[in-house]
């Protein structure tokens, strides 16, 4: 399990979509030698957890005696503040003098969206 997590730890994102013909382990080292930036932390968990999930099944059939990922992540080193960019001043000024926030039910954007959902009251912007 240790192996499998030093490959995901050194596979970049969209490993199997930029190299189709490559194996995992082919990836992580043409990658390293690149020196593409692996995928994030939250993303080898993700797949740690599924092959865990996976194990467990063994388990549970009896195909196997432990599950030998079990428990195993990478610690975020990262606040959750910090992995996200707060919004700008003009971004939230964008958004917000969107017609939907101001109240016009008239404008196409809040039309399409009563239609689409049938939920005038929630589409007219009096949320």
């Amino acid at each position: 399990m240790q192996e499998v997590m030093t490959v995901l730890q050194n596979l970049p994102s969209n490993a199997r979509k930029r190299w189709p013909g490559l194996s995992p382990r082919e990836v992580a080292a043409e990658a390293e030698r690149r020196g593409e930036a692996a995928m994030s932390i939250a993303n080898i968990n993700e797949y740690m957890n599924k092959l865990s999930s996976l194990l467990n099944w063994g388990v549970k059939e009896e195909l196997i005696h432990r599950n030998p990922a079990r428990g195993l992540r990478i610690a975020e080193t990262r606040m959750a503040r910090d992995k996200r960019h707060p919004f700008e001043i003009w971004q939230l000024r964008r958004i917000f003098e969107a017609p939907l926030y101001k109240g016009a039910e008239t404008t196409k954007t809040a039309t399409h969206s009563t239609a689409r959902t049938g939920h005038a009251e929630r589409d007219s912007g009096y949320l």
